[in-house]
Parts: structure tokens; C-alpha cells; sequence
């Protein structure tokens, strides 16, 4: 078990104020995770490729009658410049952001991520290893900086990896559950011509404190039994510690909570606030996000343009709202997908799954105003140094867990019991 687990049952356990981690007390740091699920296509913003002749870009779909659908390159940023692919007609949020915010925003490209699945990828890219079993960077974070607060992370895209930190992680769900079981006048709808009304059974305090007292006593009835000082101590301790971290979390996030549309997915422009409100009320130290857009353009990759438009409106506002709270110089924003697109488009005028990808870094501690790493003609990944983020034939790939491991290390966290053999790309964060 981790030393901040022990201090956290420990402290629990003694009655006491939950502690924090005095050398991060003044200035505590904090992650925002949005995905982009299905993968999208970098050439439409942050890898453009007009001058190759190999890649099929978003000067595609330029319609040759309307003289203000064009595509252009332009350069954000006085940190070496971002360069973006931009057409204020289709995708006019995207040159809105990078006018307001390239200074606080870093381009990353090139990550290799060395899988074409939708599955096997999106787990590489989110918990930096090849294993869905284990914790996402978003939940590591949590788990570390998180000691002291109801809960760690918040999943509120539906798909993260909590993995077996899964006791300092919370998951609202899909369609906005965690509501129904948090406030007491909220719930599902009952089933069109029932004679029964939802709930069938409404808990009190009283109802919640037996269950929880019973819940404790079962934990301490089979640990002499079953604790090994191993995988069963850890499975024990975790119940125990997500006992209490379920009671702080309905005693002071049910007004959070409470904005939730019950049966219905938070858009993303939702989610961003609920993030802003969980960060800013110290709920959680991570949050993950989620586009709510379809990026898997197999039959018509034309639809990138609607998703980029939505997503940097998206991003536009989360960032805005963390400026306006004071948060920003203190979180850390990463919006990645699992991977991008093939160079050329296919039969369907769509695009298929390419093994490689872009990250959008912004806030916190982020080198901002340029970009790093870099692929060829091809939208394939270029070695780079990891220390400089240059490209460097000699140096290594940008890999998954080279971007997790770093951006740990982004976040006062050591990297090294989460990714022992992984040198971390540590060239964005000052």
C-alpha cells in the first residue's frame, strides 16, 4: 500500500483533519484529462501538412465556390510558434483559441503510440502502459495529490482507468448516475406505463450510516484472516479508505452534483464547468473530460471540421474558466485522442487508424508558444531528444509512456514507482 494511503486511514481512522503534503500546500497542482474518443485528425489543426503530397488534408473539402472556405497555415505563439491549420469559415474556434491563448498552449507531435485499435490504443495513451488493469495517469495524479480531499479524481467521461486506485476514484457516469444516488429527491424516470414511481427505496442518513458501519465491520471481521500485507491488504485498506472517501464526497459535493441532468450525458462545455467547480472547491486534484463528438471517420472525414470547430470551443472555455478562478497557473490541461488518421482518404472519402498522434498541452507549468517533436511527410513519428523536445534522428520515439511519465513529473509527482524503465518527456514543462 502507499504511504499516502496509510496516512490517509491512519489520519481517518484518529478522527483527525485528512493532511496534505506540506510542499504542496501553497500552491497545489491539479490535471484536467479531455479525450478525444474515436481519433482524430491532426492534419485538420495541430500536424498540418500542406506541403506533403502524401497526406490528404483538410484543403480537401474546400468547396471551390465559396471563396471563404479556405484552409491556411498561421503561426500562434512568441515561444518559436504553434502552427496551425485554421479556416475561420469551418473551424473558427481553433484560430479563436491559439489568438487568445498559444502563449499558455504547447503542441505536441509525433507521440507514438504503436497500435491501431480503438481499445488497445485509447489504454496506452490514457494509463501510459499496455495494461487496462492498471490506474490512468489521471487517477495516479488523483491518488498522490488528492490525500487530503474527498476524492482524487473525478471520471467525467465515462471511460477512464482507475485500475487499483479505484478507492480515491470517483465516476459519475454516462448519464449523470452518480445524482441518483447523491441527492435524495433526484431520480430516474419510471418506465413508460409503470404504476410505480423511481426510487422504491430512498435511504436516509440513518439507512447510510448502519450500511456503512456494517461495511467497516466486515472489512475488520476478515482482515486477520485474509491480510497478507499484499494484494489483499491493499484490496482490504481500499475499501476501507473508499468508505470514508464516499461520505466526505456526498457531504460536500452535493451542490456540484446537484447540476447534473440526470439521464443525460454532460456536454462537454458542462463537463468543463463541473471540472472548474470540483478543482476549485479542493473535491478532487484530476479530472477527465470527454468530447462527446464521433471522431472515427472511417466513411466520411469531413465531419473533423464540426469536431474540431466543437472541441476548441470546448477547450476555449475550460481554460477561460480556470483563468477567471485563479486554477490555470496551477492545473495542467492535456486533451489527446488515441491516435490520428491515415495520411490519404479511402473509398468512403474517409480515413482509416494511424499508429501516431498529436497532444495539446496548456496551462500549469507548460513551455508554451511552440511546438514539439514532429512527424514526416507521412504523419509518421520522428525520433526526438526528450529532454528538448527537438527533433533529433539519434534520440528516441515519443512514446506513450514517455508522455505519461512526463507529464507526472509536470506535476511535482515522481514518475519513477509508476514508470521504473521510462525516461520521461519532460521538454514542455518549465
Amino acid at each position: 500500500m502507499h504511504t499516502s494511503r496509510r496516512r490517509f486511514l491512519a489520519a481517518a481512522a484518529a478522527g483527525l483533519a485528512l493532511p496534505s503534503m506540506s510542499a504542496r500546500a501553497a500552491s497545489p497542482r491539479r490535471l484536467v484529462v479531455l479525450f478525444a474518443e474515436g481519433g482524430w485528425d491532426v492534419s485538420f489543426c495541430m500536424d498540418p501538412k500542406f506541403s506533403s503530397d502524401q497526406v490528404d488534408g483538410p484543403d480537401f473539402d474546400e468547396d471551390p465556390g465559396n471563396p471563404d472556405d479556405r484552409e491556411a497555415l498561421q503561426t500562434f505563439g512568441t515561444g518559436g510558434g504553434i502552427p496551425i491549420a485554421v479556416n475561420d469559415f469551418k473551424r473558427p474556434a481553433v484560430s479563436g483559441y491559439f489568438s487568445r491563448w498559444a502563449d499558455r498552449t504547447a503542441v505536441v507531435n509525433g507521440v507514438w503510440m504503436g497500435a491501431i485499435a480503438h481499445a488497445t490504443a485509447r489504454v496506452r495513451i490514457l494509463t501510459g502502459t499496455q495494461n487496462q488493469a492498471n490506474p490512468s495517469f489521471a487517477a495516479i495524479t488523483g491518488h498522490e495529490l488528492g490525500e487530503a480531499l474527498p476524492l482524487g479524481s473525478i471520471d467525467l467521461s465515462g471511460g477512464s482507468y482507475s485500475g487499483y486506485l479505484s478507492a480515491s476514484t470517483g465516476q459519475v457516469g454516462y448519464q449523470s448516475q452518480i445524482k441518483a444516488l447523491m441527492i435524495d429527491d433526484a431520480a430516474f424516470p419510471a418506465p413508460a406505463g409503470a404504476d410505480y414511481t423511481l426510487p422504491l427505496y430512498q435511504a436516509d442518513d440513518a439507512d447510510r450510516a448502519l450500511l456503512s458501519a456494517r461495511l467497516s465491520r466486515r472489512v475488520t471481521e476478515v482482515r486477520p484472516r485474509w491480510d497478507d500485507a499484499g494484494k489483499n491488504r491493499a484490496m482490504l485498506d481500499g475499501r476501507a479508505e473508499a468508505l470514508i472517501r464516499a461520505s466526505r464526497f456526498r457531504a460536500e459535493g452535493a451542490s456540484t452534483i446537484e447540476k447534473l441532468r440526470l439521464g443525460a450525458a454532460a456536454s462537454l462545455i458542462e463537463q468543463a464547468d463541473l471540472a472548474v467547480d470540483f478543482l476549485g472547491g479542493d473535491l478532487c486534484r484530476a479530472v477527465t473530460l470527454d468530447s462527446r463528438r464521433y471522431w472515427d471517420t472511417h466513411d466520411n472525414n469531413a465531419l473533423q471540421h464540426d469536431n474540431f470547430q466543437a472541441l476548441f470551443e470546448g477547450i476555449d472555455h475550460l481554460v477561460t474558466r480556470l483563468d477567471e478562478t485563479g486554477l490555470l497557473n496551477d492545473t495542467l490541461v492535456v486533451v489527446v485522442s488515441e491516435f490520428t488518421r491515415t495520411p490519404t482518404l479511402n473509398s468512403g472519402q474517409g480515413k482509416d487508424h494511424w499508429p501516431h498522434g498529436s497532444v495539446l498541452l496548456a496551462g500549469g507549468n507548460v513551455r508554451g508558444g511552440r511546438t514539439y517533436g514532429g512527424t514526416d511527410d507521412r504523419l509518421e513519428s520522428r525520433k526526438i531528444d526528450l529532454q528538448t523536445g527537438e527533433v533529433d534522428d539519434g534520440g528516441h520515439l515519443n512514446k506513450y509512456d514517455n508522455l505519461a511519465s512526463g507529464i507526472l513529473h509536470a506535476l511535482d509527482i515522481d514518475p519513477g514507482p509508476w514508470y521504473p524503465t521510462i525516461s520521461p518527456f519532460v521538454a514542455p514543462f518549465g
